[in-house]
């Protein structure tokens, strides 16, 4: 007997990890304030109430699929571009974005070959590498962590309509993959959007009681908090973040193209 992910669906706990890895890795990239956040998560949840909606209550014609369909390509190729510009301003401005584009096709390729049943798989251990990673970071930035330095956090928004599209990534792989005939998948949708947000909120505590006043210039938090770790000998710990971001990134792109491909066979019916 095949299992739901041969059919485009995951089971609940599958759903959970793939949308808590994607969503987390989203905001690694597009957080730069606690207001971020807040927005964030009010636009992933009502972005995520309308993907349950339309699901449950109305009929989805092979229009809508193929515009769900594009939808998914467009977050994958915007995806890529966010990552290259994160890597060109933070990291490495020589850096190749070629080896990059072709990377992620190859990891497209071969995730398609193996169908979504491997994707499904996957998301567990995406999600164990992240976590872990940032765990080791926040254990070991411990010892500069000073809770006065709330005092100066930075309320200023710095969210666009271009960063807000990214949110559409969690309704759009639930749609995808979520199984009609599960009631938990719902649950599993509600769980890692909270999940994902209550553990960036977490981080972005230690970003502002680490860096104090000095958070509200840095282009990329979550990053530099990365930087500012260290454990015996080693004084940076930003590998463990391109590593981690780009590992997320390519399951990210590899799990939206699988949604768009699902789609797509969806309309063709």
């Amino acid at each position: 007997m095949k299992s739901k992910a041969d059919f485009g669906c995951m089971s609940d706990f599958q759903l959970f990890f793939t949308l808590f890895t994607v969503r987390l890795y989203s905001m690694f990239l597009s957080i730069r304030s606690v207001t971020d956040i807040t927005v964030y998560f009010f636009v992933t949840f009502v972005f995520s109430m309308l993907a349950e909606l339309i699901l449950r209550k109305v009929k989805i014609r092979g229009a809508v699929y193929f515009l769900l369909f594009l939808s998914a390509m467009l977050l994958t190729v915007q995806s890529v571009v966010s990552y290259i510009s994160f890597i060109n301003e933070a990291v490495h401005p020589d850096f190749s974005s070629i080896l990059l584009i072709i990377l992620t096709v190859s990891a497209i390729i071969y995730s398609v070959s193996l169908k979504s049943n491997a994707l499904a798989r996957f998301s567990s251990f995406c999600c164990v590498v992240i976590t872990v990673s940032v765990a080791t970071v926040l254990l070991s930035n411990i010892k500069i962590f000073h809770i006065d330095y709330i005092t100066s956090t930075n309320f200023e928004p710095s969210f666009n309509l271009y960063s807000l599209i990214k949110c559409l990534d969690t309704p759009i792989m639930y749609m995808a993959f979520s199984s009609k005939d599960s009631r938990n998948s719902f649950k599993a949708l509600k769980l890692s959007v909270a999940a994902s947000y209550a553990f960036i909120g977490v981080i972005m505590l230690f970003v502002i009681c680490i860096c104090g006043t000095a958070e509200s210039y840095y282009s990329y938090p979550v990053y530099t908090l990365f930087r500012l770790a260290g454990i015996g000998t080693l004084t940076r710990l930003d590998i463990l973040f391109t590593s981690s971001t780009l590992f997320a990134l390519l399951f990210k792109c590899t799990a939206l193209t699988d949604a768009g491909l699902i789609f797509l066979k969806r309309g063709k019916r």
